[in-house]
């Protein structure tokens, strides 16, 4: 009996002992990693390697547009209209502009051609013109005037964001118009293609000050072609 009273002290704490080095290990595997994380070391001038990689992109990628910028001129001074079509993708209004007036360029003053680059860009409807090309245009434009002139020709110069241009070109075709009062365009729809074009300006153009004066230019419009059909009744 004795014997059981002095073991069962003993028995107790080596089963203790035996539960706190569980934990402890338990706590220590707990603390320490499964596995090593490998360190890598780039060398002392890894930012300065990852800089010039950065630039040297930066480089790369610039001559690529450069070489297509040029591709595109190249096919301009070719008389390839399609040129205008990639040129409005780069979203720069002004490497457009210059696309545009190599491509009137090289047609060289031929009337026909510079027609034709005309409707490309109306009736391709993403497309921008320019001041230049629309001033090379107006010079062109005289009597007899029919629908489709009139349109493309007022079209033609909304497209190019001039508000200066586009009254003038109002003007002008007022002009025209009154020399051929007899023509087959009637008040309604000269009036009706004025007001269409001024909506293909940008809205930026549109609603500043100077789009103001654009609004009363048609106003401007609307007693002119009023007085024109008294003078026909």
């Amino acid at each position: 009996m004795e014997i059981i009273f002095f073991l069962t002290p003993c028995l107790l704490l080596i089963w203790a002992l035996l539960v706190w080095r569980d934990v402890a290990r338990n706590a220590m595997d707990e603390g320490t990693p499964s596995r090593l994380t490998a360190f890598q070391f780039d060398g002392l001038f890894a930012e300065q390697q990852a800089e010039e990689s950065r630039q040297l992109a930066i480089a790369e990628a610039r001559l690529r547009d450069e070489d297509h910028r040029q591709q595109l001129l190249n096919l301009a001074a070719e008389g390839e209209e399609s040129a205008l079509d990639e040129a409005g993708n780069l979203a720069d209004r002004e490497f457009y502009a210059q696309v545009l007036q190599t491509l009137a360029a090289q047609a060289n003053g031929n009337t026909e051609r510079l027609r034709s680059i005309a409707e490309y860009i109306v009736d391709g409807q993403k497309l921008r013109s320019s001041s230049e090309f629309a001033e090379t245009m107006l010079d062109l434009w005289n009597v007899p005037i029919s629908q489709r002139s009139l349109a493309d020709m007022l079209y033609l110069v909304a497209l190019a964001d001039d508000p200066a241009m586009f009254q003038r070109t109002v003007s002008k075709a007022i002009q025209l118009w009154r020399s051929d009062l007899r023509s087959k365009i009637s008040a309604k729809d000269f009036l009706a293609t004025v007001e269409s074009a001024y909506w293909l300006i940008s809205g930026e153009v549109r609603y500043s000050g100077q789009g103001f004066l654009l609004k009363q230019a048609i106003a401007d419009v609307r007693r002119e072609l009023a007085t024109a059909n008294r003078l026909l009744a």
